[in-house]
């Protein structure tokens, strides 16, 4: 049986991008806020051949709980409408089976 890798990919982007700055850290604040600005599409591709996962398992909740949730901790992240945090919900994990496929 094949080993078991366990990751969350904003934690190994955040170590993406400590290797590629010399050491800089950004937290998951950080990543929240401004990773369209300091993670790349080439970065992205980087870290996805690396990982090089099987399976992904993408686990969510409710666009309605995602609302909730950032409302009562900010976290740097600017609250999404209602159909932001739909569309985001639905098309998460779509996006994470295209990338195995």
């Amino acid at each position: 049986m094949p080993e078991l890798k366990v990751f969350a990919y904003s934690e190994e982007l955040r170590k993406l991008f400590q290797r590629k700055s010399s050491g800089l850290s950004m937290t998951e604040d950080d990543i929240r806020r401004q990773s369209a600005l300091a993670v790349t599409a080439e970065d992205v591709v980087q870290l996805d051949q690396g990982l090089n996962p099987d399976v992904l398992v993408c686990l969510y909740v409710s666009a309605e709980v995602t609302r909730t949730r950032i409302q009562a901790d900010v976290m740097g992240r600017p609250l999404p409408t209602a159909l932001e945090s739909d569309m985001h919900t639905h098309l998460q994990p779509r996006l994470s089976l295209s990338t195995v496929s």
